[in-house]
């Protein structure tokens, strides 16, 4: 088996991966209210806002990483996201 196919290969299926976390993330969040996602369920703890904003962004830089295109970001300001719902 030639490099190229194992490459596509293993492209295909980190691309299914990405693809089924992406429906599995996006489901746990779909029934909620709106306001929900403001929602903080104690003291120094983040609203699932804050979550939400936060693993789309590592999501979204580490895909760049794997392209060898990384987006900039600015981390600390995922954890200050509020409003959003």
């Amino acid at each position: 088996m030639s490099s190229g196919v194992v490459m596509d290969a293993f492209f295909a299926d980190y691309l299914e991966r990405l693809r089924t976390l992406n429906r599995e993330f996006r489901d746990t969040y779909a029934g909620l209210p709106a306001q929900a996602l403001d929602w903080c369920p104690g003291q120094d703890m983040n609203t699932f806002c804050v979550l939400v904003v936060h693993t789309t962004g590592a999501a979204r830089f580490w895909i760049g990483v794997a392209l060898d295109d990384v987006p900039d970001r600015n981390r600390d300001l995922e954890f200050q996201a509020r409003g959003l719902s």
